[in-house]
Formats: C-alpha cells, sequence, structure tokens
C-alpha cells in the first residue's frame, strides 16, 4: 500500500524534489566526461531534426508519430499523452529504420513525461546512431533527472557500462513507491493533496507562533 503504515510521505516529496533538481541542473548536458555532449534538456531535438524525420519517414505511421512529438516539443504546458500514442512511439522507436525518425521519437518520448518509456530509452541510449542516442539520452535525463556519467560519442564499450549502471539504478526506482505516485495519477492526485494540506497546516502553525509572540 502506497500509504500503508510506517511510509513516509516526506521521502517521496524528497525523491520528486530531487528528480526535478535534477532534471534543472542536466539542462547543460547529459555527460559528465570531459568530453560535453551539447544535448539541451528544454529542447531534446533541433527543429530540423524533425523536419528530416518526416522526410525519411516509412509510411503515414511514422509521419504521425513524429509530427505528435513534434507537437508535444512545441508546447509549453504539457499535457498527458495519450497510452495507445505512448506505446505506438516506443514501438516506432525500435522499427524505424530512420535515425533521424528514432531520434524525434526518443525526444518525443521525453517530453511526454512517461517514465514508463524509460526503459525502451535506455536501450536507444545504445542504438548505432548518434543522434539517436543524442535524443534518448537527453530524455531520460528530462524523465529522471539522470544524465550524469553517460557520454553517447564515448565507445560501444562505455556506453554499455553507463548505461548498464542507469538499468540498475532504474530497477531500484521501479520498485520504489516514488514509481507508482509517477505513474498512478490516483496517488499522484493523493500526494499533491496531502502536501498542500501539510503546507496550510504549517502556515496556521507559523500565523499563530507570530500571534503568540506578538
Amino acid at each position: 500500500m502506497l500509504f500503508s503504515k510506517g511510509f513516509l510521505l516526506p521521502k517521496i516529496l524528497f525523491g520528486m524534489t530531487i528528480l526535478a533538481i535534477g532534471c534543472t541542473n542536466s539542462s547543460d548536458s547529459v555527460s559528465v566526461s570531459p568530453k560535453k555532449s551539447a544535448i539541451r534538456v528544454k529542447h531534446l531535438l533541433p527543429a530540423e531534426i524533425y523536419e528530416q524525420a518526416l522526410s525519411v519517414a516509412s509510411g503515414s505511421r511514422e509521419q504521425m508519430i513524429i509530427r505528435s512529438c513534434q507537437k508535444i516539443e512545441g508546447k509549453r504546458k504539457k499535457t498527458p499523452v495519450n497510452p495507445d500514442t505512448i506505446q505506438t512511439m516506443q514501438e516506432v522507436l525500435f522499427e524505424s529504420e530512420a535515425a533521424e525518425v528514432r531520434a524525434a521519437v526518443a525526444a518525443g518520448l521525453g517530453n511526454s513525461g512517461s517514465v514508463i518509456a524509460v526503459p525502451k530509452l535506455l536501450d536507444a541510449m545504445e542504438d548505432d546512431a548518434l543522434v539517436t542516442r543524442q535524443a534518448a539520452a537527453a530524455a531520460v535525463g528530462k524523465l529522471t533527472g539522470w544524465c550524469e556519467g553517460f557520454n553517447p560519442e564515448d565507445s560501444p564499450e562505455l556506453r554499455a557500462e553507463a548505461v548498464e549502471q542507469f538499468r540498475e539504478r532504474w530497477l531500484l526506482f521501479e520498485n520504489s513507491d516514488l514509481y507508482r505516485v509517477a505513474t498512478d495519477p490516483e496517488a499522484r492526485e493523493r500526494v499533491e493533496a496531502i502536501t498542500k494540506k501539510r503546507a496550510t497546516f504549517l502556515r496556521r502553525k507559523e500565523r499563530a507562533l507570530d500571534r503568540e509572540k506578538n
């Protein structure tokens, strides 16, 4: 149970804060190695890559998904993406033969806010194409805040080692209460409601202390 006896809400809230800080601080680079990547987390993919992806897309299905990813990228206020669309995006990520298409879809998954896409994105971080690896790494960074230790330009051996560390970290996260909050809308609503109540309680307590001092 998410809120069973002994469960500490602050741990979840702290975890959420760490994820948010990780994503914010990762805007300069996905890598901490001396050879920095030019990936920007705010905009995961340059506009021209989407155009290239559309030009090499195989069939209407890929074109539809690329346009969906482009729309998600352009939104200032993110809204939940349909689960069926997320599933199709993950399928296209590995079915497409065009690196630009895979990169566009990886960016779309990163912008979707859906953490369930992380395992597929971790696989894409080992893609043969640099542009796909860059987009996948930036997407993972945006979804989780785990932006350190991976350079898409490193050798295959170093990339595989870094991705394996990410996978181990993901397994721990996937079995945590924080994952359930991140993937369950009802759980998120409960956490937000409790957080608001706690904030209200603290404000009232602070005002009461101020009145006592005066």
